[in-house]
């Protein structure tokens, strides 16, 4: 009979590359028209990522002025390393469940796809994030409305004082 090996793998090194997203955030938002808040809005939102289970994941904790109100959220991020692809899994206090797909572009980049349903329709979501030297970071939020992407949501990220 052979020796089970009960050891667990380390943590995917490719999770080193959101850690740029460490820490606790404010931001300064700008929100564009869309069909479920027809006018454009300034917010702002407090963002906190930080690492969970023994550096297998990252945990977000998310609290922003929405043109359609408060909007709170938690998320948690990973490397699905069987799929070989990041992976965001998101919910929030208007009952969104949205599961996530990213990948980093050439850019140094973070690209999340989301797609889930909205209101009876189906809704596509690109979120870029992007490092903004030299302590913070750009979140834009891009809608699929009639066949194309548009702007939905600026975020400029700083870290919290």
């Amino acid at each position: 009979m052979s020796e089970i090996d009960w050891g667990r793998p380390l943590p995917p090194p490719e999770l080193a590359r959101l850690e740029f997203l460490l820490g606790d955030w404010v931001s300064e938002d700008v929100h564009h028209p869309m069909p479920w808040a027809p006018r454009p809005a300034r917010g702002a939102s407090r963002l906190s990522f930080r690492r969970a289970l023994d550096g297998y994941c990252f945990l977000t904790d998310y609290a922003g002025q929405m043109p359609f109100g408060e909007l709170k959220g938690h998320g948690v991020w990973f490397y699905d390393v069987a799929r070989g692809h990041y992976r965001v899994l998101w919910y929030d206090n208007w009952a969104n469940f949205l599961d996530g797909s990213g990948a980093f572009a050439a850019d140094g980049a973070f690209v999340i796809r989301y797609a889930y349903r909205m209101e009876g329709q189906d809704v596509r979501e690109r979120h870029t994030l992007l490092p903004a030297p030299p302590d913070g970071f750009e979140h834009r939020i891009e809608t699929e409305l009639d066949g194309r992407f548009r702007p939905t949501s600026e975020l400029r990220y700083r870290r919290a004082g």
